[in-house]
């Protein structure tokens, strides 16, 4: 089953001069394909979105009309022009006019890939990639979302918010699960956190803890299973400045991340290295990696700051 983004509508929602609900849907709809849906029958739609066919029908229709969508025999897909969406947003962000630069220089000089990704509600959204070669799944590309909580550049944006704002990042589940080593509810993915926000097709599998120093920490240790365990974790990484996660979004796979600061300091994104532990040990990665992503990190920090 695909889980649909985590700002789907809210049933609590009601129309009124705040909130169009008509538009809320329209977005809904553009958000139900995807790579494992990139072509849909009105009905799959209707289905996906909670709408009836009649809604989903007059939504295709207008973007038909606006050439967002386009239609063949029964199936409706998306067309370039909704790249114009997304576009507006990285057009409109100054980091991103000097950000790639910088990251294809550090993927030149550690051979190794390259990320930038923005917070947004519970998940990360990868924004910028300078891939040197195939370690991501394929539908990780930029746009794609991965719960926040489970990734090394989510928890230094994590560590970064005040604790009232963390609730609200992270997912219900993990607010709830219990805790302790006798907890009956505790587990390494706790109930009905398998895969959130994951993007279609990615298999996700539960991280090692970040490393908490040169010397690292066992890879065989469980991931947090509850809200108490990750702010500690993020308490580990709110003082060291980095997070180093192993198997964090397939297996073989370490990503070494630290934030990226705007105006008065405050954490607006975060960047990271990517490497496959067959090539690239975790320690490795910290030792070479750290200085130079760091380095990156404080330009682009201090570009935002004078030119933001």
């Amino acid at each position: 089953m695909t889980l649909m983004p985590s700002e789907d509508l809210d049933p609590s929602l009601k129309p009124g001069d705040s909130y169009v609900q008509s538009f809320a849907r329209g977005l809904s709809v553009i958000r139900a394909f995807g790579a494992d849906a990139p072509r849909q029958t009105l009905t799959e739609v209707a289905k996906r979105c909670g709408l009836t066919r009649a809604g989903a029908r007059r939504i295709l229709l207008t973007l038909q009309t606006l050439g967002y969508v386009r239609a063949e025999g029964r199936l409706f897909e998306l067309t370039p022009k909704i790249l114009d969406l997304g576009f507006a947003y990285l057009s409109s962000q100054p980091l991103w006019q000097f950000a790639e630069p910088q990251m294809l220089q550090l993927t030149g000089d550690l051979k190794e890939s390259c990320s930038i990704a923005v917070l947004d509600a519970q998940d990360i959204v990868f924004v910028m990639r300078t891939p040197t070669r195939k370690i991501f799944n394929e539908a990780l590309g930029v746009g794609s979302r991965l719960p926040a909580w489970a990734t090394a550049m989510g928890r230094v944006m994590l560590a970064a918010l005040p604790p009232e704002e963390l609730d609200h990042r992270l997912p219900a589940a993990l607010l709830s699960a219990s805790g302790g080593q006798n907890g009956a509810t505790a587990s390494a993915n706790p109930s009905g956190m398998g895969g959130i926000s994951a993007a279609p097709g990615v298999a996700f599998p539960s991280p090692a803890p970040a490393y908490g120093g040169l010397q690292g920490a066992s890879s065989a240790s469980s991931t947090p299973r509850n809200a108490e365990e990750l702010r500690a974790a993020l308490d580990q990484v709110r003082q060291q400045g980095w997070c180093l996660l192993e198997r964090e979004l397939e297996e073989g796979l370490v990503t070494l991340a630290v934030p990226i600061q705007g105006r008065q300091g405050r954490v607006i994104a975060s960047i990271a290295l990517h490497a496959q532990t067959s090539r690239t040990s975790p320690q490795l990665l910290l030792e070479q990696g750290l200085p130079k992503l760091q380095e990156t990190a404080q330009s682009l920090s201090r570009l935002l700051q004078i030119k933001g």
